[in-house]
């Protein structure tokens, strides 16, 4: 499990094999990104719990994962769907 930015956090263990992250302060509009892996046969239903403040007011913001390609790949996927679609549109015309 990672947190970033790198903040004061403390974990607490519960009994089960549960635990908590628990942020003492976190300034007004502050962000946080807890990231973590879980395996099989565990799901995310099972790993996180929502999120909730003392002093109220705090917004889980839902990500989906997806793959990240490295830039290369994606330029040469826009160059190969550019040229593609430029013969498509010279056999079109000619």
């Amino acid at each position: 499990m990672s947190i970033w930015p790198d903040i004061n956090h403390h974990r607490q263990m519960f009994p089960g094999g549960n635990e908590d992250i628990a942020i003492p302060a976190l300034p007004p509009d502050g962000q946080i990104l807890v990231s973590y892996l879980y395996f099989r046969p565990r799901t995310f239903a099972q790993v996180n719990a929502g999120i909730d403040c003392d002093q109220g007011g705090v917004q889980q913001i839902p990500v989906l994962l997806q793959r990240q390609l490295p830039t290369w790949v994606r330029r040469v996927a826009l160059l190969y769907a550019a040229y593609r679609l430029a013969q498509y549109a010279a056999a079109r015309l000619f």
